[in-house]
Parts: C-alpha cells; structure tokens; sequence
C-alpha cells in the first residue's frame, strides 16, 4: 500500500515539473522552474488538504 502510494506522489510530482517546464516555455518573465513548480504545488493543495499534498511538496523539492 505504501509503495502504491510512493509511485503516486512521484507521478504526480512529476506531471507537476512537466507542466513547470511548460509554464516556464511560454513565459520570459519567469526564470525559476522551482517557482513555477511552488505556485502549481501551492494551487493543488487546495484540492488534496491533506498528507499527501506534504509527501508531493517534499518529492519535488527532493527531485527538484
């Protein structure tokens, strides 16, 4: 169940960066992929609110 679990928050840490990685393409303003990858982590808690918000927030710092 735990590695379930892990292989989840990796999964969706990744589209997370993905998606970073796209946001950062398309705008000159923003250098910093971590900063995209924070406001996206910041703006999915809203919808997790719970301890798997914190084990994706910590994979991609990790990962990051």
């Amino acid at each position: 169940m735990d590695g379930l679990r892990c292989q989840l928050d990796v999964n969706v840490c990744n589209h997370l960066h993905m998606n970073a990685h796209q946001l950062q393409w398309l705008s000159n303003r923003v250098r910093c992929v971590h900063q995209i990858s924070a406001m996206l982590i910041f703006q999915f808690k809203r919808f997790l609110e719970n301890s798997l918000f914190f084990s994706i927030a910590c994979l991609c710092t990790r990962n990051g």
